[in-house]
């Protein structure tokens, strides 16, 4: 019997005792690994568990060789987005002050969040495409 799954029965046995649903259909497995390394041995799945190479969670991507592509992809996406509302608000004559309150709720903050948990796996690539987003911001708009 491999070391997981008994681990696993023993989350799912502590979630019976405390009363928790344990819901399998959701439960992903990711399996963390240095890049490029020579050997590696993947772990046998456990029953009934997906294992996946990236898994979001709390709205941050993490990937199992522990870059943040899909995470930077995923918040200049978002944050891209946003700046049609900023366009639309400015449209409609929204003073610069309460503009730049809005950048900082929606853009600068959806960068910052959760900083702690990614921002020490980022390449200088990944800051070079953030700092060129910040950088196309209207100086009107912060």
């Amino acid at each position: 019997m491999f070391g997981l799954d008994v681990e696993f029965r023993q989350v799912s046995k502590w979630a019976d005792i405390n009363r928790l649903t344990l819901n399998t259909a959701k439960t992903k497995e990711i399996v963390f690994r240095r890049p490029k390394v020579k050997y590696f041995h993947m772990p046998p799945a456990i029953d009934s568990i997906e294992q996946v190479d990236c898994c979001k969670l709390l709205g941050v991507f993490f990937q199992s060789s522990l870059k943040t592509d899909s995470h930077v992809q995923y918040i200049l996406s978002q944050c891209a987005q946003r700046m049609y509302i900023l366009k639309l608000l400015r449209s409609q004559g929204m003073p610069n002050v309460q503009l730049s309150t809005v950048v900082y709720s929606l853009i600068i903050a959806r960068i910052l969040y959760a900083l702690p948990a990614w921002g020490d796996f980022i390449t200088s690539e990944h800051k070079h495409r953030i700092n060129a987003f910040l950088n196309a911001l209207n100086p009107m708009d912060i």
